[in-house]
């Protein structure tokens, strides 16, 4: 089968969206697909087009065949035009169930016409097993960039600065340049103990994740979630707002989901587990209840294709 991939970003660019697709693109061409990596639709003899939502709005529809899978990070904002062409010749594939739900609540996308193939991990990523007595060391990974809650970190460091705990914070500062120089000189100012782990490949954040003691999102809008689930399976306890596939994060008991987005309400937690390490311990999660890997997941996707040709 040759299919074409389309994206105008480059997959060298860290995201969570550029880590599913290049799971997705090295996995189908280890099974034999033929794929290529174009910014817009190219005329050549293809099976099918992938369309990433990252550029839907972008390209030419009148190039796209009809047999295209539109693949759905976040919801995109279209013209009329644009979103009857998808609507009409397009099948879609979402990492979970919120994007599901906005695409046949804002969209109005058949239900039947929706897949949901969620996300996996790498396979040498062994969950963690040693725990300290007492959480200290904190972790957020996010990139810099608006929306991911970098303005409520502010908040709580400064609150939680008589407290003896380290901060790593692990992101991408390079998508927004502006805005992550003005985080970052913001964060230092609240003179909290913070490190910062820029562009890391994924073993070096997978190395900074085993070994932190806490896992904390404070990201009020998220499509899945990449890496909550990254956190959840390693098992590390885990702080997040409601947000994201929330219903799928809450069948493990590291996941301490908050219905109120506040600084009181993650500075309370992380100040009740620093005190009080039992109800902490409470929250390690030793048996990693979700095995599920990149294979998986290029397996399901494969699936999906060779039934879209069928059909």
């Amino acid at each position: 089968m040759k299919l074409q991939f389309i994206n105008n970003i480059s997959l060298d660019v860290i995201s969570g969206g550029n880590i599913y697709n290049t799971a997705i693109i090295e996995g189908l061409r280890q099974k034999g697909f033929e794929i290529d990596y174009n910014a817009s639709p190219v005329d050549k003899d293809y099976d099918m087009s992938i369309v990433d939502s990252l550029c839907m709005n972008e390209i030419d529809t009148n190039r796209l065949k009809h047999n295209s899978i539109a693949l759905i990070h976040q919801l995109p904002k279209l013209r009329t035009d644009q979103l009857n062409f998808y609507r009409t010749h397009t099948k879609f594939i979402v990492t979970g169930e919120p994007t599901k739900q906005e695409l046949i609540t804002h969209w109005q996308i058949n239900e039947n016409n929706i897949s949901i193939i969620r996300p996996g991990l790498h396979e040498y990523w062994k969950p963690k097993t040693a725990y300290e007595d007492q959480p200290k060391r904190i972790i957020i990974v996010s990139n810099f960039i608006q929306n991911k809650g970098f303005e409520m970190a502010i908040q709580i460091l400064k609150r939680l600065n008589h407290l003896d705990l380290k901060f790593d914070i692990v992101g991408n500062n390079k998508l927004d340049k502006v805005y992550a120089k003005t985080i970052i000189k913001s964060i230092q100012h609240t003179n909290a103990n913070v490190t910062f782990h820029f562009n890391l490949n994924q073993q070096e954040v997978y190395n900074q994740l085993i070994e932190s003691d806490i896992f904390l999102s404070l990201s009020k809008s998220e499509s899945f979630g990449m890496a909550i689930f990254e956190a959840l399976v390693l098992g590390l306890p885990c702080i997040t707002y409601k947000t994201g596939d929330y219903n799928y994060f809450s069948s493990y008991p590291n996941y301490v989901g908050l219905d109120d987005y506040s600084e009181n309400s993650f500075s309370e937690v992380l100040e009740g587990w620093n005190t009080n390490p039992e109800h902490y311990k409470s929250h390690c999660n030793t048996m990693s209840q979700n095995k599920r890997h990149w294979k998986h997941v290029v397996d399901e996707f494969s699936m999906h294709l060779t039934n879209t040709i069928t059909c």
